[in-house]
């Protein structure tokens, strides 16, 4: 209600709650690294797949058919890659039918192996004593085998390399990575304590603006908006917990006057001068707001007639004691109070002004139920 031209600064409400507003960074900050966790892992089995399929594309001139693979003895370079190497060692040198059995069990034992890659892989390492290389296997696999010579050049074993992408990278897995993990809650961490920070610099800039906004520039007191709205508010409340609700309507005597002897600016000074002189004669709970141009009405919360008349009196008696220059400052009072569950506030704020229109007749006066009261 106070902030009727601030309704598009729709976050304040949020970020001036602490606990709110960290739990909003935090989630805020997942959303973005947990997807970036991901992403990089996803990049990182991208090159491999390309590393193997550029491989397997200069190799495989050297292959009468068949597709590209990798592969050599267990190890993992990287998470999402295996690399195993196993020497076969022949008990005869020279001897081509144990190469090609030896070569063929290994083969066979390989996932998703060609068939029909088999001889060609016979053909080049045990008859002819070279090397063969390819994706024999799937397209994720690269295997190369090469004879090992003796001295004498006589085969005497083979060296069998497996290259393999062991799969796709998987959310859950990416975020629950150790190595990911430990930077990620740092980074959300840190999000959450920027977020609380950012919390209390917005909180502090909302108070701000609220005081910006309900106070009055000249006097301090509540603007019409701001007044309104709140003594709606304790009317209600008061109404709830059964308890008097006093209010004074209070008007600076003779201020045209001032203003058309010595100017607006000193009349301006004369309105801040009972305006703090108001304030000064409240209590903690009382607050006032400023209606008009010398026209101020005071919300006395829990507060009998007999109270009220009390503190309209010393209002009115510290503002005749105030001097400004030569000039003398007085003010009329009308006091009025909820009677009925069901007064409004409009009705009740009606009546004051009734009784401040009598006591303006002679000024410097209290008036309470058509009473002069002083």
């Amino acid at each position: 209600m106070i902030y009727s031209s601030w309704k598009w600064v729709v976050l304040l409400p949020l970020l001036t709650k602490p606990v709110s507003f960290v739990l909003f960074g935090g989630v805020v900050s997942s959303l973005i690294i947990f997807p970036l966790l991901y992403s990089q892992d996803v990049q990182e089995w991208k090159g491999n797949i390309n590393n193997i399929q550029n491989m397997g594309s200069f190799y495989d001139s050297d292959n009468l058919q068949g597709d590209i693979s990798a592969g050599n003895y267990i190890r993992n370079p990287s998470q999402y890659t295996e690399v195993q190497v196993k020497t076969l060692l022949f008990s005869k040198s020279g001897n081509p039918q144990e190469c090609n059995a030896k070569i063929r069990e290994f083969l066979t034992s390989v996932k998703k192996i060609q068939p029909h890659n088999i001889p060609v892989v016979l053909n080049k390492v045990c008859a002819n004593r070279g090397f063969a290389i390819g994706r024999f296997a799937d397209e994720n696999t690269i295997i190369s085998i090469l004879p090992l010579h003796d001295k004498g050049y006589s085969l005497v074993g083979v060296k069998i390399r497996k290259y393999s992408i062991l799969g796709k990278p998987a959310f859950s897995k990416s975020i629950m990575n150790f190595s990911n993990v430990w930077p990620a809650l740092i980074i959300i961490i840190l999000s959450m304590v920027i977020s609380y920070l950012l919390s209390l610099i917005a909180g502090g800039y909302l108070r701000v603006l609220n005081e910006y906004a309900s106070k009055d520039g000249l006097t301090g007191c509540l603007r019409r908006e701001a007044f309104y709205a709140k003594a709606s508010y304790e009317l209600e409340k008061s109404k709830k917990n059964n308890v008097p609700f006093s209010v004074l309507v209070i008007d600076l005597d003779h201020l045209r006057d001032v203003n058309n002897t010595y100017g607006h600016a000193k009349g301006d000074t004369a309105i801040s001068l009972i305006a703090e002189t108001i304030l000064k004669s409240l209590r903690g709970t009382d607050f006032v707001g400023r209606v008009g141009g010398d026209e101020f009405i005071v919300i006395l919360k829990d507060t009998t007639p007999a109270d009220a008349l009390l503190i309209a009196n010393r209002i009115r008696h510290s503002v005749k004691s105030l001097k400004l220059d030569d000039l003398s400052l007085s003010v009329s009072i009308g006091i009025s109070q909820c009677e009925k569950q069901n007064a409004t506030l409009q009705e009740i704020i009606s009546k004051a002004d009734t009784n401040l229109y009598l006591a303006k007749r002679q000024r410097n006066e209290v008036v309470f139920e058509n009473d002069i009261l002083r």
